[in-house]
This record gives structure tokens, sequence and C-alpha cells, in this order.
């Protein structure tokens, strides 16, 4: 049920942002929906809804990060085999935030990089790796069995 409300909530932005932008202005604006909220006029009386949407982004950007930053201390402390996850916190945000400043300067620059980002993460990312966990996480099972 909710990937079904979810699904027909995108559908409903896309084709608001294509219905009000047109296909020009929709390819051309590298955020589509906070523009396409700033033309938003509900009969005068509700306007300037873009601040909603700028909110909404910058909030689920931060979580965002936040459940990406967990899931690494989770990861690494795995890995390490140590009783607490949060001692690599501190270290791992901030390897994190100086990579991105190092990486991308601007947000033109990282939106830039998203373009050629699908052929560099495809290959080790989303074919090469998971055999390879697959093969471990089975080896490991059947190890800890006997």
């Amino acid at each position: 049920m909710g990937l079904f409300i979810g699904g027909a909530m995108l559908l409903m932005t896309a084709l608001r942002n294509m219905f009000l932008l047109g296909f020009p202005n929709l390819e051309n604006t590298y955020f589509p929906t906070y523009y396409a909220n700033t033309l938003l006029s509900i009969g005068g009386f509700i306007q300037r809804v873009e601040i909603t949407s700028a909110i909404i982004l910058v909030l689920s950007g931060f979580a965002k990060i936040c459940i990406y930053s967990f899931a690494v201390c989770i990861g690494v402390n795995q890995l390490f085999n140590q009783s607490k996850y949060d001692t690599f916190a501190i270290p791992i945000n901030l390897i994190t935030m100086i990579l991105s400043i190092v990486i991308y300067k601007n947000t033109m620059e990282m939106i830039e990089g998203v373009e050629i980002y699908k052929y560099i993460a495809l290959p080790p990312f989303q074919v090469i790796l998971p055999p390879i966990i697959l093969i471990f996480a089975y080896n490991k099972r059947a190890r800890s069995k006997t």
C-alpha cells in the first residue's frame, strides 16, 4: 500500500511539473519541483509555497545523510568486530565532509557528475561487489553452522 501511495505521489509531482513547466523548462532546470512551486498561486491566497519545498528538500537530504552515515558506521563496526558502532561515527563523518568538499565544489558540478556516475558505479557496485558479498556471506553462514 505504501509503495502504491508513494508511486502515486511521485507520478502526481512529475505530471504537475510537466504541465506547469513544459518540456523545455523541465529539461533545463536543476530542481524542477522547486521551480514549479515558484509558479504556483492558488486563488491569490496561497502563494510562495516554494519555501516549503526548500525546507522539505533540506530535511530529506539531512535524513538521507543520517541514514547513510548510520549504515556505514554499523558496516565498519561489523567489519572490525567492535562492540560499539559509535566509535567510528566521528572519523567516518569527518572523512565524508572532507570528501564532499574535495570531490564537488558546487551543486552544478555535482549534477554534472551524476550524469556519468551511472556508468562509473554500475560495474563495481551493482554487478561485481554483490555476488562477491553473497559468496562471503554464504561461506560465513556455512562456517557458523558447523
